[in-house]
């Protein structure tokens, strides 16, 4: 419980006492307001566990719970960090070469048959569009390779990516130092 309360504010929490009986808990008026969480522990037979706490104790921090998600700034989860590259690493993305168009009458489309050309508008020696997940990366043009057709890569267009990743950490880090400053 003090460990999840660290990054929002230092608790010191020690056990009294339970009681089975909610009429049997005075500590507070019965016309105060109090933030009820029920949390359902699955054991052998389920439990459920009632934690009350008094507005009064919340409302002196509130403003700091407004602020939204604090994580413990201080400690990286490695493994969860591990775990993230590795399905990420191992993520499909859509790789989409426009070699250009040519419209195509459904009836066309119905006459085609095996050994057919299809002629688009772009010219073999252009460059040529690589999209990532529909969004223009890379420029590359027609080679063979092993007597294969291939596209050789000739431009990477990630700068503005890479710019926005950059204003993002920007940010990150104001928003970071900005939370810290807040809570001192």
């Amino acid at each position: 419980f003090q460990a999840a309360w660290k990054p929002i504010f230092p608790l010191q929490t020690s056990y009294v006492r339970s009681e089975m009986n909610p009429e049997l808990i005075t500590s507070i008026p019965s016309s105060d307001i109090v933030i009820c969480a029920d949390i359902e522990i699955q054991n052998d037979s389920p439990l459920c566990l009632t934690l009350c706490i008094p507005y009064s104790l919340i409302e002196p921090i509130f403003s700091l719970l407004q602020d939204g998600f604090h994580g413990e700034q201080d400690e990286q989860d490695q493994l969860w960090t591990n775990r993230f590259k590795k399905n990420f690493e191992q993520s499909f993305l859509d790789l989409v070469v426009q070699t250009g168009g040519h419209p195509l009458s459904v009836q066309s489309l119905l006459n085609l048959k095996a050994g057919d050309l299809l002629m688009t508008s772009q010219k073999a020696d252009l460059p040529i569009d690589i999209l990532l997940n529909g969004t223009k990366k890379f420029t590359g043009r027609w080679t063979e390779d092993r007597g294969r057709q291939s596209i050789c890569i000739e431009d990477i267009l990630l700068a503005p990516v890479e710019s926005e990743l950059i204003d993002l950490k920007k940010q990150a880090k104001l928003l970071t130092s900005d939370l810290s400053s807040k809570t001192q």
